[in-house]
């Protein structure tokens, strides 16, 4: 064995040695660094297959009615495919229209994934529309509010609904009523009522009025005391109607009695049986008493029927020119005109005497 006694070659020795376990060192170095390179990719190629299987799938529909009470957003998930639900968004504002931002997070083997999920509160339901009644019964002559019968139109969104006359595209959130409504005809009507919202929802409601016939006065009574329906006319009646129409656009003037002057309605009526030298009085309780009494149901042309505005003393006297036509002087606004005999009745008087001349 050979024995080193000089120092120098000692110290080659000793640096030979180091020298080989650095090298020894650096290649164990390497090797766990290699080692733990390849473990890091591995894991991260692992984690990053884990969080690409990550998933959660929703139910096509992803929108809530508005006003929802208890809504829980987990509702929306149809399915986890891969791992599991730790965490979401657990509250939806269902009292305000629009989209909400959700969030769920998925995890699995300690990898975790932030799902996102838009969620949009609707509103799909039509305003309430709330009626008295279903069908209105009114006279024929008198005025009727169509508003009268709506109760309420209310939208859950929007609250109480204003009423407008006339729609237009710019508005949101009314109702607006139409109808056909005379009620001076009788017959049926219907009203439509239609609601719309600010969400474009509508609804329409509709409800009928039922406008009834005026009750006609009872038949003549008071100043036919002395009823002869076999009474012969003493003039040609057929002249008396042709006359009546010709005078048709005339002035109305109080106390006249002549086309020179105008006609008050008992003047005319005066004026027309003059033409035939007849005398049937000045006025109006004068022609109740002229002649002989008539019933309703016998009326002739050339007839003369007194009426009464406060239903019974005679204010009013007018020539029955046949088919339920009468020619008179009628007031200062009108003249002497042609009116239904009917339409009279039911709006301006009361038949109180048919008198036959």
């Amino acid at each position: 064995m050979k024995i080193l006694n000089d120092p120098l070659s000692v110290k080659r020795v000793i640096k030979k040695n180091i020298s080989k376990y650095k090298i020894v060192a650096i290649l164990v170095f390497i090797t766990l660094s290699i080692a733990i390179i390849t473990y890091n990719i591995c894991d991260m190629n692992h984690r990053q297959q884990v969080f690409n299987k990550l998933d959660v799938t929703f139910t096509e529909v992803k929108a809530v009615e508005y006003g929802t009470e208890n809504y829980d957003p987990i509702d929306l998930v149809e399915n986890v495919p891969y791992g599991k639900i730790v965490k979401y968004t657990n509250y939806v504002d269902t009292n305000s229209i629009g989209t909400q931002k959700l969030m769920f997070v998925v995890e699995d083997e300690n990898v975790t994934k932030v799902i996102n999920v838009e969620v949009e509160v609707v509103d799909t339901e039509k305003p309430e529309i709330s009626m008295e009644e279903e069908t209105i019964s009114i006279e024929e002559g008198n005025e009727y509010d169509i508003k009268e019968n709506i109760k309420s139109v209310v939208d859950k969104v929007d609250g109480e609904l204003e009423y407008v006359e006339n729609e237009t595209e710019e508005q949101k959130s009314y109702y607006t009523i139409t109808s056909d409504l005379d009620t001076n005809v009788a017959g049926n009507y219907t009203v439509s009522v239609k609601a719309v919202d600010n969400s474009g929802n509508i609804n329409e409601k509709v409800y009928n009025i039922n406008v009834v016939e005026k009750p006609k006065p009872a038949p003549v009574v008071y100043y036919n005391d002395n009823i002869n329906n076999n009474a012969t006319a003493s003039v040609d009646t057929s002249s008396v109607v042709s006359a009546a129409y010709s005078f048709v656009g005339y002035y109305y003037t109080p106390g006249g009695a002549s086309p020179s002057t105008g006609f008050d309605c008992s003047g005319f009526v005066q004026y027309i049986y003059s033409l035939f030298g007849k005398s049937v009085g000045r006025t109006t309780y004068d022609q109740a008493y002229v002649g002989s009494g008539i019933s309703r149901d016998n009326m002739e042309p050339g007839d003369i029927i007194v009426w009464s505005d406060n239903g019974y003393s005679p204010t009013h006297s007018t020539l029955y020119v046949g088919n339920g036509m009468m020619v008179h002087a009628a007031n200062s606004n009108d003249g002497v005109i042609v009116s239904s005999v009917d339409s009279w009745e039911r709006y301006a008087g009361r038949i109180v005497a048919i008198r036959r001349v």
